[in-house]
């Protein structure tokens, strides 16, 4: 119904808010208009074919968008929150916002690519691929008035601003097949594969819908409640201010977020392979190769107008700014004017593997039919920023300014957040051999055992700091000092003033501790060599046995009941998907990277009967 649907967001402080969230309704639709083709041209060894493909795509979303509005209350002297909400008081935090701008917008796009290969047979033996491909993804971001970042400029902040397109997206593709048949690798037991690739990836939708959703393109309005001696439980009346909110006109020093570069441009990946596969006997095949990648101009969201005095809240271009540090509140408002962060394709990263499997297709033995496979990968992630939005491991402050500052942008290169070193899964399907008739039929036949076994090494998390070590305004990303390596990982200091070691320790009710006798140490300042590297803690591994126990019953030539027992994780083994506390001042007491706190799958069983025919 109407009121519902325009139900506004409540948030009382200290209880459950209640209203419609303010992220919600959010819709993707999409008309899509394709047309492919492609022509095969056969002409004596060689093997030419070559296409297009062509994307119109009408597209209508709706973004995250606080239209409907959101209410804070806040409590105050002599009056809680729940009180002030029942009195309509504002309290002392209060505050009314509504988000103001066009909750749908159209990112229509056409997107075409071209390709163009030869699979050419040189000899019977050996088959090489060549290939070309482009693509071209089109500019949906220019739906906005501004999608690109409007530089510095602090007279012409909300003009039009375009990104350009990317017209240079060629692919090449190399590959190779060989199979000898004579020699030691001989009788096409043996083949030998390699290859060289170009890949491009398209922007994905969630950048447009941040675009959307903040400034400039959206615009903000918000009423703060104030204490005044005359109104001592915050402004009266609060909820009927509401309709008078208006939106907050565009400044020099209002925050452009989220914005792209005006040449942004596609991310790409450059991907190589060579490999042995062999067949052996008992109907064994073994597949070793090894797999590389490199990739480029990935997106990272980068801070180009970062705090450089925390003293004053000066950003890198002051001229962004208007209030004048002339107290702490000033200067934490400071601090939230000029703001520039830009979604930049200018990320790398890297993965090596060597990738192992045996095989054995399903196949008759004197127990039954049986189907083996086992696999291991051994493989090495690293990049400067593993997602644009750092699911699990912040950027750094350095890496997120690093541009502007003259850091280097690989400060941060270390093991990506998806680095599972170590990787093996080994699957079976038995049918038992047994009796197909009467009673022992009934009883030993039509038994099948199934099962995945899965070891993977932890993935990697970063340490913080828990403050602001640096002084630019920003605490989550900054990582704390390693006092000693050799100290129980779980051990930390935090400073103090108190101390004359510098240092206390909040698992041992803040005693006093060395630096020397902890392994983590809330750290000040620039960061140093002794500076822990992002993602530098690898989480526990992971032992999982799923098994699947099935049995038969034949009724008749056509009916037959089937009954099937399911286990996940059969073994009950603890395995872990989270990462624990792990701020070095904000954790509570005791939990500091204690993964006995974090909760494990447990085992889980089901049956099922079945009647097929």
């Amino acid at each position: 119904d109407a009121f519902h649907n325009n139900l506004q967001s409540y948030a009382i402080s200290g209880i459950a808010g209640f209203g419609l969230a303010t992220n919600i309704p959010q819709f993707r639709f999409a008309n899509n208009w394709q047309y492919a083709d492609a022509v095969t041209v056969v002409r004596g060894k060689h093997s030419f074919k070559f296409g297009g493909d062509f994307l119109r795509q009408l597209a209508r979303q709706h973004p995250p968008f606080n239209e409907r509005g959101s209410l804070t209350y806040g409590s105050s002297t002599g009056a809680t929150a729940f009180g002030n909400f029942i009195d309509d008081f504002g309290g002392s935090s209060g505050s009314l916002n509504r988000l103001f701008g066009n909750s749908v917008y159209y990112p229509n796009l056409f997107r075409q690519s071209y390709f163009f290969q030869d699979s050419w047979k040189v000899t019977t033996d050996l088959t090489l691929n060549l290939g070309l491909r482009y693509e071209n993804y089109g500019t949906p971001a220019n739906i906005f008035t501004i999608a690109a970042f409007t530089n510095y400029d602090p007279v012409n902040f909300a003009t039009p601003h375009k990104v350009d397109p990317d017209n240079n997206n060629f692919a090449p593709t190399v590959g190779f097949a060989w199979s000898p048949s004579n020699g030691l690798f001989g009788e096409h037991k043996t083949v030998i594969r390699g290859g060289f690739q170009t890949t491009y990836d398209s922007q994905f939708n969630n950048l447009l819908s941040n675009i959307a959703g903040s400034t400039p393109n959206a615009i903000g309005g918000t009423i703060t409640s104030s204490v005044t001696t005359a109104a001592t439980r915050g402004t009266p009346n609060f909820s009927g201010l509401f309709p008078s909110i208006q939106p907050t006109p565009l400044t020099k020093a209002t925050a452009q977020s989220n914005l792209f570069p005006k040449k942004l441009v596609n991310p790409y990946t450059d991907r190589w392979s060579l490999g042995v596969q062999r067949e052996l006997p008992a109907g064994l095949i073994l597949d070793v190769s090894y797999v590389g990648s490199i990739s480029k101009k990935q997106y990272r969201t980068i801070d180009v107008n970062p705090v450089v005095n925390a003293a004053t809240g000066d950003r890198l271009h002051p001229e962004l700014q208007i209030t004048a540090p002339t107290s702490a509140a000033n200067i934490a408002i400071r601090q939230g004017e000029g703001i520039r962060t830009i979604r930049a394709s200018s990320a790398n990263g890297n993965y090596n593997g060597l990738q192992t499997e045996v095989r054995r297709n399903f196949s008759s033995t004197p127990l039954g039919n049986f189907l083996l496979s086992a696999n291991y990968t051994y493989g090495h992630s690293l990049d400067e920023i593993s997602d644009v939005f750092n699911q699990l491991s912040n950027a750094s402050s350095f890496q997120s300014v690093s541009e502007v500052l003259g850091v280097s942008p690989r400060i941060d290169y270390a093991d990506s957040d998806f680095d599972f070193r170590h990787s093996s899964v080994i699957s079976w399907v038995w049918d038992l051999r047994g009796p197909k008739t009467g009673v022992l039929g009934q009883i030993l036949g039509g038994w099948t055992l199934a099962g995945i076994e899965r070891f993977e090494s932890g993935f990697p998390y970063t340490v913080h700091n828990g403050t602001d070590r640096n002084k630019d305004g920003q605490a989550a990303p900054d990582r704390p000092d390693i006092g000693n390596l050799s100290a129980p990982l779980n051990t930390r200091a935090v400073i103090s003033s108190t101390c004359a070691t510098g240092y206390a320790n909040p698992d041992a009710g803040n005693a006093c501790v060395a630096a020397s006798a902890v392994h983590f140490i809330e750290a000040t300042g620039l960061p140093t060599g002794n500076t822990v590297r992002r993602n530098s803690v690898h989480g526990k591994g992971l032992d999982r046995l799923d098994l699947n126990i099935r049995k038969t019953f034949p009724i008749t030539e056509r009916f037959k009941l089937q009954y099937a027992v399911e286990m996940l994780n059969a073994m009950n083994t603890v395995n872990l998907t989270s990462v624990p506390n792990r701020t070095v001042n904000g954790s509570s007491a005791g939990t500091f990277l204690d993964v006995t706190q974090l909760n494990s799958v447990g085992r889980s069983m089901r049956m099922s009967l079945k009647l097929a025919w």
